[in-house]
């Protein structure tokens, strides 16, 4: 089918000419060619494992969980290297001190704010009930917990709230939208990954100008509110 608006529209010629238009006022500054070297340095696949247990058996961590208790341990929506590897791992820790281990689907609004769409996600990445022995919970339930400091009410995830303690599985990175002493990590996932939608609506609907303060605003008060035991952040 031709182009409505030409043949020769969109041609290397024309694109040049256009961007030059563009750019004839344009003072371009002197440019260097530069070249990023990144470490290579990981963990190797079969030592992940015993890497987050040695940690997780400091007392520090492993005292807080006491056996009967029941454990949510989140799983988001973000990639994460062997992340179905890292949360079978938590799993299992939990089952060795004798509590039981149910996995949340912690990621705000994600997956068409329904519980089908979450299980999918999390499926694809490996995380299903038969693939980590324990309990899936995907549902978009939420319950009050408290209020923040500015006296707003405060949601997290029902199945996660009930549980005897929490551990906040979630990745650690710089926010591409804001900027601000929290962005893309532990806080965000107290404040929107476990608020569900009401949660994810809350912290964005104030715009992301407001975000470097809204999400420690509400990250806070599910440390204040919440069972909260400890974080196991990539």
């Amino acid at each position: 089918m031709p182009c409505p608006v030409g043949e020769n529209a969109l041609s290397s010629e024309n694109s040049n000419s256009i961007v030059s238009d563009l750019l004839k006022d344009v003072k371009i500054p002197r440019m260097f060619k530069v070249k990023q070297i990144l470490s290579g340095e990981r963990i190797e696949l079969k030592k992940i494992p015993a890497q987050i247990c040695s940690l997780l058996n400091e007392e520090r961590f492993a005292g807080k969980i006491k056996p009967g208790m029941k454990i949510a341990i989140t799983a988001g929506s973000r990639g994460i290297a062997n992340i179905a590897l890292i949360t079978k791992t938590l799993v299992e820790f939990v089952k060795s001190k004798g509590a039981t281990p149910l996995i949340v689907a912690a990621m705000g609004s994600h997956g068409g704010a329904i519980a089908e769409g979450q299980r999918k996600i999390l499926s694809n990445f490996g995380i299903t009930e038969e693939t980590m022995g324990c309990s899936v919970m995907a549902n978009m339930d939420v319950v009050k917990i408290g209020v923040n400091d500015e006296g707003a009410a405060v949601f997290m995830a029902k199945d996660a709230a009930l549980a005897d303690g929490i551990i906040v599985s979630c990745r650690i990175k710089p926010h591409t939208c804001f900027r601000g002493p929290y962005e893309s990590g532990i806080m965000k996932m107290l404040a929107i990954g476990l608020g569900k939608q009401i949660g994810a609506d809350t912290c964005h609907q104030a715009g992301f100008q407001n975000m470097a303060k809204n999400v420690p605003l509400y990250g806070r008060a599910v440390l204040k509110n919440a069972p909260i035991l400890f974080s196991v952040a990539v």
